[in-house]
Order: structure tokens, then C-alpha cells, then sequence
């Protein structure tokens, strides 16, 4: 469960890491404000002395990652942001959906529920290991993250895949995509991105936004083939080891 943990003015979002229970995922509750590094030392403090020693950083943009820097964190993994605009000319991500519809994909793309959190749980810590896996604490974020959100699976004989997409506003956001590794490579991402851009365009959102490791080729490629497009500033992800 995540828990919100006040410093002064500063808010960090704070949620268990994996099984271990001297490891958290530190967040800021909003990002870009003012949060200083005497603040991130107060917080490393206070859950070093609750015995959380290991503390891994949510997805900082460059401000608030500087400042974790300073503050003794270290860079661990370096994000790419794609957006896709889709209040622009939409001739090419129709193209796209069409080509996806289109192709021979081995599942059907359905509505996920309550009682397929084992299920997507399992898919996750197949495609991403046991380190950077969301577990159910992290599932639970991505499912309350904003107002409005999604949680669409890749069934055949089994679920293969899922995607969480969550919208604020007028931007969406494609929060998870995962696709069990004995099913890569066949269509299902391209389909479960295509079905978030088709309910992101009927929610009248004007942009989609993922993000994914700078050297995933092959998800830059998914991206890049169905119109998204690259943003300047990327995102960090940091960690802090106490003694």
C-alpha cells in the first residue's frame, strides 16, 4: 500500500519494493515542486530508521532526479518519454490501428478485472524479472493513478499480456505494458497499444504518453512504427543503498 510520507511542505509517495521489507519505492507526490535535497535526506533518515535501508526512485523528470542526485541517490536506469498527439492529423495512427486489426493476432484484447490480478501479476515478473517486476503494490498505484483507467488483457488460451492506461485531463497515459516473454514477438503489444490509442481518442484525450528504457529497441520501435514520437526530456530512475 502507498503511503504519503510529509517533510515540511514536500509530500513523498512511499511503497513497498519486491518482497523485501527493507525496500521502498520512493516517489514525489508532485512532481516538479519544491523539494530540496535537505528534504530527500529527512525521508532517506526517517525510513532508515523504520529499517528501509534500500530505496528505489519512481520515474523523477530532470529537476526533481537533480536533486535526488545531490542528495546521494544514483542513477540506475535512464527512461525515454514517447507522445503520441492525437488531436494532430490522425491519418497515421488510424493507418496504424487498421494495420493492427488487420493482422493475424493470436488473442482476443479484453477487459481485465479484480480477479485477474494473479494472473497480470504473473505476466509482469515474466517480462520484466524479479527486480524491476510492480508486484501488487505497484499494480494498485497504476490502477489509482488517475480518475480515469484501463486495464485490458491479451487472452488466448491464457493471458499473454496486459495493458494499464489511465487518463488526466486531456492526457493519457499508457502506465504498463507487458507481454509474457513465450508470446513476444507475435502482435499482442502492438495490439493492446493500438486498443489504448482507440479508447484515448473515443475519451477525447489529445496526446498519449508512455515511457520505456533507452535501450529497449524493440519497444522504440513499436512506438516509433505506430506515430508516437520522442520528447526531448527523459526520465531517471535512481537508487539509494544504506548501510
Amino acid at each position: 500500500m502507498t503511503q504519503t510520507l510529509r517533510i515540511g511542505t514536500a509530500r513523498f509517495m512511499i511503497r513497498p519494493w519486491g518482497n523485501d521489507p527493507g525496500a521502498a519505492a520512493v516517489g514525489v507526490a508532485r512532481p516538479g515542486s519544491a523539494v530540496g535535497v535537505r528534504e530527500v535526506h529527512q525521508m532517506v533518515s526517517r525510513l532508515a530508521d523504520s529499517g528501509v535501508h534500500h530505496l528505489v526512485t519512481t520515474a523523477l523528470g530532470p529537476g526533481d532526479s537533480h536533486v535526488f542526485r545531490k542528495a546521494g541517490f544514483e542513477d540506475i536506469e535512464q527512461l525515454t518519454v514517447l507522445r503520441h498527439d492525437l488531436a494532430g492529423s490522425p491519418s497515421r495512427w488510424r493507418e496504424a490501428v487498421s494495420a493492427v486489426r488487420d493482422a493475424a493476432v493470436p488473442v482476443g484484447i479484453r477487459k481485465g478485472r479484480n480477479s485477474h490480478r494473479g494472473s497480470v501479476l504473473e505476466v509482469d515478473r515474466a517480462a520484466f524479472g524479479g527486480y524491476w517486476t510492480m508486484g501488487a503494490a505497484g499494480l494498485d498505484d497504476a490502477l489509482t493513478a488517475t480518475r480515469t483507467v484501463r486495464l485490458r488483457l491479451a487472452v488466448g488460451t491464457r493471458i499473454t499480456g496486459f495493458s494499464v492506461c489511465g487518463k488526466s485531463a486531456r492526457t493519457g497515459f499508457l502506465q504498463r505494458l507487458a507481454v509474457d516473454p513465450r508470446a513476444q514477438g507475435s502482435g499482442i503489444g502492438r495490439a493492446l497499444v493500438a486498443d489504448a490509442l482507440l479508447w484515448m481518442r473515443r475519451r477525447r484525450a489529445t496526446s498519449l504518453l508512455v515511457n520505456t528504457p533507452v535501450d529497449n529497441a524493440i519497444a522504440l520501435h513499436l512506438y516509433d512504427s505506430l506515430g508516437f514520437h520522442r520528447e526531448l526530456d527523459g526520465l531517471t530512475v535512481l537508487e539509494h543503498l544504506g548501510s
